[in-house]
């Protein structure tokens, strides 16, 4: 059963004109809802608990606003941290084929850059996961499997970079 604070969020979510009261296209979303299982999370991550000193500075604050701008009733709707990321992902992805056209032609001229070129985009999604792991916790972070593939990928990607190295 919900206690009454968790019955207002679940009445917020389905009271889609935040008319106070639901419509008939609102209640048939009751229906499908009562089907789902519920699971609260801690949304922030344990840092404004443990360091509140850091959780509440300027930089702290930048990072949340880019990590949680986005609206949380629009299932389209993109951070600025995931419009970031996107850029970086579809650059990564040009790096890759250019790299994939390079090996096929067998041009080792560029192998270092190219190199180079993964390890810092490995970085950069690691960089992500530490903002995300600063500003949100590991029960909301996992609360995704998109996130969850997201993470298993960054850090097989770092690591495998990293062998390079070694």
């Amino acid at each position: 059963t919900l206690d009454e604070g968790h019955m207002k969020y679940v009445f917020r979510a389905l009271d889609d004109d935040e008319g106070g009261s639901l419509e008939k296209e609102e209640f048939e979303c009751v229906i499908d809802a009562i089907q789902f299982t519920f699971w609260i999370t801690p949304k922030y991550s344990s840092l404004e608990s443990k360091l509140p000193g850091v959780y509440k500075s300027p930089t702290m604050k930048v990072l949340k606003e880019w990590v949680w701008d986005k609206d949380p009733y629009d299932e389209n709707a993109s951070s600025k941290l995931d419009i970031i990321m996107n850029v970086i992902l579809l650059l990564n992805t040009v790096v890759v084929v250019a790299e994939s056209y390079y090996d096929m032609q067998h041009i080792s001229t560029y192998t270092s850059m190219f190199t180079l070129v993964e390890t810092i985009f490995g970085l950069l999604y690691v960089v992500e996961f530490v903002i995300l792991m600063m500003c949100m916790s590991w029960a909301e972070y996992t609360s995704s499997t998109s996130r969850i593939f997201d993470c298993f990928t960054t850090w097989l990607l770092f690591c495998v970079s990293m062998l390079y190295y070694v």
